[in-house]
């Protein structure tokens, strides 16, 4: 019932008949000018924002989406795997970034600590001591166009082991998901 009058009083000085959609701010001035409840500002933000009038007539500053390349199901265990790292840690024994390795099909992962500064050839010995080795060799590496894979390194490696390299854009969780999604759990 109460919940009934808040919505009335909202709509009356949101959408009056004179003048329509007055906006978050002038509402919020409208309704605290003669009525005042514990929740009054999140009910008119949530009000007005939800107005279905005013999201259509909202202009759209963006292109529209392209869509995505659907990225091929794996085969068998480790024949997709998607990497990333994680920068910026705090130091621990001189190690300040994690290097995660993500099989697609099972989501087992590896955790590889790393530094900052860690050259191509450092990181084909860790790919080939921590992947490689155990796992073999993987036919799809989905990276998110870091400098450490997009270097004549990776390509090199990727040409040796006949992989194919999927880039997707920097925090791209529809690309990306899990290894996005392991990278926040780990953090």
């Amino acid at each position: 019932m109460i919940l009934t009058l808040y919505i009335h009083v909202l709509q009356y000085n949101y959408d009056h008949i004179l003048v329509r959609y007055f906006g978050q701010n002038k509402t919020l001035e409208l309704v605290h000018h003669r009525y005042s409840w514990p929740s009054l500002y999140a009910n008119v933000q949530q009000f007005c924002n939800f107005c279905i009038t005013c999201i259509w007539s909202k202009p759209q500053c963006y292109k529209p989406y392209r869509s995505l390349k659907q990225l091929p199901i794996p085969k068998w265990i480790w024949n997709s795997i998607s990497i990333d790292f994680i920068e910026k840690l705090p130091s621990f024994s001189g190690f300040n970034t994690i290097l995660v390795i993500v099989n697609w099909l099972t989501k087992q992962t590896i955790f590889i600590y790393a530094y900052d500064t860690i050259m191509s050839t450092d990181l084909a010995c860790l790919f080939i001591l921590h992947v490689f080795s155990k796992h073999g060799i993987s036919s799809y590496v989905i990276s998110d166009r870091g400098s450490e894979f997009v270097s004549n390194f990776f390509w090199s490696l990727g040409t040796a082991l006949n992989m194919q390299l999927h880039f997707t854009s920097d925090y791209h969780p529809k690309g990306d998901r899990q290894t996005e999604c392991t990278n926040q759990t780990l953090k």
